[in-house]
């Protein structure tokens, strides 16, 4: 993303009561100028939060470490999070974990140790093994919060690590957790902008472009009854999703990791066979199945 759509979307959140802006990746440190101009950009329009998601392969020792924090922190960073696992240890040293993790206290920032497992914690698998030992080398890490999750099985964890978890067989029967920066669909905590300007509520479902649209206009006309993805979730779970797409020739999986993996299978399949199942309801002609989903239809 650049820095003139970052710039303008910024300001396109004043007066909406912003609590934080949280900069991710891929690794954003590859491009740590546009990260301090972001973060000061931010701090200019009063977001009292302002995170960075990294993996610290900047921290090669603790001057470089500090060096770059200290410059973050002057901009307004207020909170370093920090990825730490299996998934991240083989291409990133722990040393510049602990590199990065001294310089953020030094500087008085929050830290967050980002964790993910591949299944529960003590299951014996190869991420697990490497994220119990990368836990055990930091020791104790103070006052530092520790996230701990599972991968979303979505994108390419769907297709690389399903064959190493287990899977219920039939279709999730629970309800969607909801949009994953918390709330509920009817009211959000947060969305996501994307490099393309794509504005999501969870990944891969897109309420709007804010390189067409302002994103305070996004934000405003935003009706979850509008957008048909997210009213069929409402309205039944990954699993009412599912039916939907039965009715064109979907075939089930013998099984899924999590009602999220359920979800993004199904609107694998559906994509291609809709205009943009993703998109806002405006975006289609009338066609519809019984069910209100728009089939086959082309905007």
């Amino acid at each position: 993303m650049g820095f003139d759509d970052a710039r303008r979307y910024l300001r396109q959140t004043v007066g909406r009561s912003l609590e934080l802006v949280c900069i991710t990746g891929g690794e954003p440190c590859l491009y740590f100028g546009l990260v301090a101009d972001v973060v000061g950009e931010a701090r200019a329009i009063g977001v009292p939060g302002i995170w960075l998601f990294t993996n610290a392969y900047w921290a090669v020792n603790r001057t470089a470490a500090s060096r770059k924090l200290a410059r973050l922190k002057e901009a307004g960073m207020t909170r370093l999070c920090l990825s730490a696992d299996g998934f991240h240890q083989p291409f990133v040293p722990v040393a510049r974990l602990r590199h990065a993790v001294a310089a953020a206290r030094d500087l008085g920032l929050e830290i967050v140790l980002d964790v993910r497992f591949l299944g529960p914690p003590q299951e014996d698998n190869w991420t697990n093994q490497v994220t119990r030992r990368v836990l055990e080398e930091l020791g104790d890490l103070g006052d530092a919060e520790i996230w701990q999750g599972q991968p979303l099985y979505i994108g390419r964890a769907a297709d690389t690590l399903l064959p190493q978890v287990a899977q219920r067989s039939g279709l999730p029967k629970g309800s969607c957790p909801g949009p994953w920066a918390g709330g509920a669909w009817g009211n959000p905590a947060g969305v996501d902008v994307d490099l393309y300007g794509e504005v999501t509520l969870c990944p891969g479902i897109s309420i709007g472009n804010a390189k067409g649209r302002s994103l305070s206009g996004i934000l405003d006309e935003y009706d979850p009854q509008r957008h048909p993805t997210i009213r069929e979730l409402v309205a039944g779970g990954p699993k009412r999703l599912a039916r939907i797409a039965q009715r064109i020739g979907y075939t089930p999986r013998s099984g899924y990791a999590s009602e999220c993996h359920l979800c993004y299978d199904v609107r694998r399949f559906l994509r291609p066979r809709c205009s943009s199942e993703l998109a806002p309801l405006t975006c289609y002609e009338e066609a519809v199945s019984p069910s209100g989903f728009p089939l086959m239809s082309r905007s």
